[in-house]
């Protein structure tokens, strides 16, 4: 069932810390907002009076326009409780991880936990004993992938466990394990261990079964599996998706080879997982005095170095929650095309009210009413519609989250995860709370903007309904003062951007803002028409080909998710500017088309007069679809062409080798050992051992040097064809030294003992703006690199960055790793299966072969095909998010559409005066909005494949470019119908106006 956490959202924590908060300023604006239109009421009795009769009289349009208003608020709200969703879900998983640990003590000595003396935690334990808010202290071994196992019963050997060792008493502070079948236990007994789900599941074991356990090649006990335990806060601590085995301190000190080890002192405090976070401050200040006190009871040398305490679960639970924060951060930036569309269809709403009203308000500025009452009433009005809107699209958001969050059960397969998911759905009253103020603010703003815009008419000409003269020229003078304070802003933006570190986003608007400020400059001097599709012709090109972004910036200025949201903004907004100052031509174009058929003359006119006559209402009508639909296009077409690059990728990736492989030990002659072994032999066409070790790296860069941890590795030369690596290996470079060839980059790399090949985890990322990855390192630099058993350091430059991800690997030449880094021993191997061969065999096979050296093998297509198909999942989710937007959209577009019948029924009256029937009447408003849904979704189709093409083009290898053709099909179809059925009942009603009626009717 749904949970709904209350306490912070509140401010619980005291009211400062609320009032400082974005909820806390957020109400405290509603309440500024909320108490200045008591004030206004109180001063202007009459306005308040007339603007809520406005929206007391009309039941059905004030349901109708509370429908249309909710768009923005829905999206707001159901990203925000995404987020909640989600982060509730990382905080379960962090928990389950760090199971109720609170605190621990441990060292780290090459990325693993240092050994420790049982002594130092019976010292430790005595220390802490007197302390209020530590519940107990246990002793543990944790080794994570570093375990091999066979299941003696079924043959099935395992390897890359995580081992768990522990004392017999730990229950009390860490709580029970509870069996698969519900049994409570303490711990595994000597002799017997306990399996989680996953070593269960891959070594196809049982209780009762017996396994042989083995750490490194010569460690070996022989165990019985005591249960299978659940993957809760106990049978989940520390595991990393591997599989735990959990075995007495006994037991492991046997299998390491040092009675009485331990590696990490687990520290629980009070008041449960949860609660005891509150006590981790005080409890880290104790455990820091215990361990300084300790520490210097014990010989010098005796415990090792960097021994420290650590905030474990407060820090995990953290960073789930930040994780969180960037999920939501996405979902919202995604859904800002339809907040948006949401605040444009509130413009059009109230637009559509005072075009209705304009009569209305021509009388009463005509008897007496200023302008400032005029706006004042409409302002009342517009704040009811916005508190209710606002609270049903809160309401409606949580709906939208909970089928998502269902969506996601069914797109995502993750095993046992999925029913935590389903349980993780949250509503926290403080993402409501900011959802509610957000949407009533957005559209109460954007409500106040456009009557204050609109209130401004002439006395005359509304009362007498007579359209509004064109501009003159002081008109444009005042906008081309406008245009040269937007070009000074958009150059600004650039100017401050380009030099620093600024997201490219912001650099990229400003470009776009001073390309319109300059157009609204040129109106002064050049026709409209010519200015503005000047600048949007301008705005096409700066985002559609990205050659021009790449000369003006380059492709490693750091940038943001942001980046995509500015882009489809201005591409659609060009494409509308473009329609609008040549609409004229759009007409003629057709109208040419149609007089072939003089029988649809009369409707065509009548259709497109409307789109031609009020260009403002047609512009919000695409855009609306247009930002939808190239959000649904763009995602779609990103997903298809993942999938369809899954092939070339795996190709990419793996260099053409099958299995990359990992030994916690050195294996000496491993490919000998294949050749010997008939079944291996005739399984595998290729062997390669590397001769590795973990490596520091340093490197000088612009603000000093930068220093990092690597896997180095060598291929050996002079070796079989079947162990080449230089011949074997189809490995595909992102960049080359002074634009070098493969081949060349290779041999240069056998021969010459100062240079490095690097994977392409260490580019510098081109990825559509989204800057750097870490640790990146740019072609031609030099690095120095040291192992453990270095003579000395070694200066290489590097001549070449590989495509492939998978493998973080710095390869050097052989001769240098044997002789100035002093490594020969091989723990680092790839293997290609032979054609025809079976790969889950030849795995099987070399698992149980090198079983000893706990080999773990990585099949490159598994692993690929798994992570896009989840990466595919999660797109479709995303692509269902924006959905839903879409079905509000059109809903909307339906809204639009009965109000504009409601403003038009004088117009229809003429025509059917004229001598049109009901028949022609409806085909002109269905081929109005026919013409105005197909023009808004092409727009967003063009635009959406276009920002995939370009992502393909600046993340090659990863992305192709690639039309999903059945889900445009689908989309378009669905658009278009849907906008139909929306547009069919206020075309029909429009249609059934009988002549005299329509004439003289006023609402």
């Amino acid at each position: 069932m749904p949970r709904v956490r209350i306490g912070s959202a509140l401010g619980l924590r005291g009211a400062g810390s609320f009032l400082s908060s974005p909820t806390g300023l957020l109400v405290l604006l509603l309440v500024a907002v909320l108490l200045f239109s008591l004030f206004l009421a109180w001063r202007d009795p009459l306005t308040f009076r007339i603007g809520i009769r406005n929206f007391v009289r009309g039941r059905r349009r004030t349901v109708v326009l509370l429908l249309g208003l909710l768009v923005g608020t829905a999206i707001i709200s159901s990203s925000l409780v995404i987020g909640d969703t989600v982060a509730s879900l990382s905080t379960h998983f962090a928990y389950i991880a760090d199971g109720n640990v609170h605190e621990a003590v441990y060292a780290t000595v090459n990325g693993s936990y240092a050994p420790l003396p049982y002594s130092f935690f019976q010292d430790m334990n005595t220390s802490l004993a007197k302390e209020r808010y530590v519940q107990g202290v246990s002793p543990l071994f944790l080794s994570t992938g570093t375990l091999s196992g066979m299941d003696r019963t079924s043959g099935v050997p395992q390897t890359g466990m995580n081992l768990l060792g522990m004392d017999g008493n730990s229950s009390s502070a860490l709580g029970e394990f509870t069996a698969t079948n519900g049994t409570h236990l303490s711990g595994p007994r000597p002799g017997e261990v306990l399996l989680d789900p996953t070593a269960a599941t891959d070594l196809d074991a049982v209780a009762g079964d017996h396994l042989q356990l083995s750490f490194g090649p010569f460690n070996r006990i022989d165990v019985t599996v005591l249960a299978v335990v659940q993957a809760d806060a106990r049978g989940g601590f520390q595991d990393n998706g591997e599989g735990n085995v959990f075995a007495t301190l006994s037991d492991v000190g046997t299998l390491v080879g040092i009675p009485g080890v331990i590696n990490y002192l687990a520290v629980t405090n009070t008041g449960g997982a949860q609660g005891g976070m509150a006590y981790t401050s005080t409890v880290l200040s104790e455990i820091n005095s215990s361990l300084a006190t300790t520490v210097a009871q014990f010989p010098s040398g005796s415990l090792p170095a960097g021994l420290a305490a650590h905030n474990i679960l407060q820090s995990d639970v953290s960073s789930a929650s930040s994780s969180a924060s960037q999920l939501t951060t996405l979902f919202l930036v995604i859904g800002l095309f339809s907040i948006v569309s949401g605040s444009i269809l509130v413009v059009g709403i109230f637009v559509l009210l005072s075009e209705e009203r304009k009569g209305q308000m021509g009388v009463a500025r005509a008897v007496g009413m200023t302008r400032r009452q005029l706006v004042k009433s409409y302002y009342f009005e517009g704040l009811a519609y916005s508190l209710g809107s606002a609270f049903l699209g809160t309401l409606l958001g949580v709906a939208v989250a909970y089928l998502l969050v269902d969506v996601m059960v069914n797109l995502v397969s993750l095993g046992s995860s999925t029913e935590a998911i389903s349980q993780s759905f949250t509503v926290v009253p403080s993402s409501l709370l900011i959802a509610y103020c957000a949407g009533f603010l957005l559209t109460l703003l954007t409500m106040v903007i456009t009557v204050s815009y609109v209130s401004r008419l002439n006395i005359v000409r509304a009362i007498r309904n007579l359209p509004e003269p064109p501009l003159n020229r002081r008109s444009y003078l005042r906008l081309a003062l406008f245009g040269a304070i937007v070009l000074a802003i958009g150059l600004l933006l650039v100017r401050e951007g380009l030099p620093t570190s600024m997201d490219i986003s912001y650099v990229e608007l400003g470009v776009s803002i001073a390309l319109l400020g300059a157009a609204m400059v040129a109106t002064a001097f050049v026709p409209r028409r010519f200015a503005f599709s000047g600048a949007a012709i301008g705005l096409v090109l700066f985002w559609g080909y990205l050659p021009i972004r790449t000369a003006l910036f380059g492709s490693n200025h750091p940038g943001s998710i942001f980046v995509l949201f500015v882009e489809g903004i201005f591409l659609i907004l060009a494409a509308i500017l473009l329609y609008l100052f040549n609409a004229d031509l759009v007409m003629r174009g057709i109208s040419g088309l149609l007089n072939r058929n003089p029988k649809r003359v009369p409707v065509a006119r009548v259709a497109f007069a409307y789109p031609y006559q009020k260009p403002f209402r047609t512009a919000m009508t695409l855009a609306i679809f247009a930002m939808v639909l190239f959000t649904i296009v763009a995602i779609a077409s990103i997903g298809s062409g993942v999938n369809a690059n899954l092939q070339e990728m795996v190709t990419s990736q793996s260099g053409g080798f099958t299995l990359a492989g990992y030994s916690e030990t050195p294996i000496a002659n491993l490919s000998g050992e294949v050749k010997n072994n008939s079944t291996l032999s005739s399984e595998l066409s290729g062997v390669v051992s590397f001769y590795s070790a973990k490596g520091a790296v340093e490197r000088n860069t612009s603000k000093g040097p930068e220093s990092f941890g690597s896997q180095i590795a060598a291929a050996p030369v002079g070796v079989p064809a079947w162990e080449n690596f230089y011949a074997l290996n189809h490995y595909n470079f992102s960049s080359t030294w002074n634009h070098m060839s493969a081949s060349a980059v290779w041999q240069s790399l056998e021969t010459n003992s100062s240079v490095a090949v690097l994977s392409g985890d260490y580019s510098v990322s081109s990825d559509f703006s989204f800057g750097p990855s870490r640790n990146a390192v740019p072609i031609g630099s030099f690095l120095n690199i040291t192992t453990p058993n270095a003579n000395s350091r070694a200066s290489v430059r590097v001549i070449g960055i590989l495509s492939e991800t998978l493998l973080s690997v710095i390869l050097v030449n052989p001769s240098m790793m044997t002789g100035t880094l002093g490594t020969s021993s091989s723990a680092l191997f790839l293997f290609t299966v032979a054609p025809g061969a079976s790969v889950q065999s030849a795995t099987y096979g070399l698992k149980l072969a090198f079983f000893p050296y706990n080999l773990q093998l990585v099949n490159f297509a598994q692993v690929l095909d798994s992570g896009i198909q989840f990466l595919l999942s999660f797109l479709d989710l995303l692509e269902a998010f924006v959905a839903l937007g879409l079905l509000v959209g059109i809903a909307a577009i339906g809204i639009l559409a009965l109000r504009a019948v409601v403003e038009r029924r004088s117009e229809v009256g003429m025509i059917r005066a004229m001598g049109f029937r009901k028949s022609q009447v409806l085909a002109a408003f269905l081929t109005e909005y026919s013409f105005l849904a197909l023009l808004g979704i092409g727009i967003g189709i063009i635009f959406g494949l276009l920002l995939s093409y370009n992502l393909s083009q600046s993340v090659s290898g990863f992305i192709s470019f690639s039309v999903p053709w059945t889900n445009l099909a689908l989309v378009v179809g669905l658009s278009y119908g849907l906008t139909l059925i929306a547009t069919g009942a206020p075309s029909y009603q429009a249609s059934r106006f009988p002549p005299a009626e329509a004439l003289r009717y006023s609402e």
